[in-house]
């Protein structure tokens, strides 16, 4: 597996992520224009920015789950993969990075003391490369 293909659900993930961020600023932002004063203003007509805003947050939520869809499908290929990986040090390094979404700082130190970001990522590079060639 490629390292753009094991990136999938990292990116996708983090894609989720930042679209449920939108949408909270958006239902933040939706909250705070809402008028609680009963008496009628203009012309009677539905308010087109609440309009916006309420179709706006319709669309958004329909693509966090189209989305979240898509990167279940690539967490099951992800987990399929890294379940083949027989160096448990190197499972490990893939699940914390892919799986969990963790930068290489963080996965370095999830994995314990003597781990140094740029042993992690040698390491990874190395499966990855190894593995290109045929194991």
């Amino acid at each position: 597996m490629t390292v753009r293909e094991l990136s999938r659900y990292y990116n996708l993930r983090k894609y989720v992520d930042q679209l449920e961020r939108e949408i909270k600023t958006l239902e933040a932002n939706a909250l705070s224009a809402v008028n609680l004063d009963p008496m009628p203003k203009g012309r009677g007509g539905v308010n087109r920015a609440s309009e916006d805003t309420a179709l706006s947050l319709a669309k958004l939520k329909r693509t966090v789950a189209r989305e979240r869809a898509k990167a279940m499908r690539e967490y099951v290929k992800l987990d399929a993969y890294i379940s083949t990986i027989p160096d448990i040090t190197v499972k490990r390094i893939f699940r914390y990075r892919y799986c969990e979404c963790l930068k290489w700082e963080e996965v370095a130190r999830s994995m314990g003391p003597g781990y140094t970001m740029e042993a992690v990522k040698k390491r990874h590079y190395r499966y990855i490369k190894g593995e290109k060639r045929g194991g």
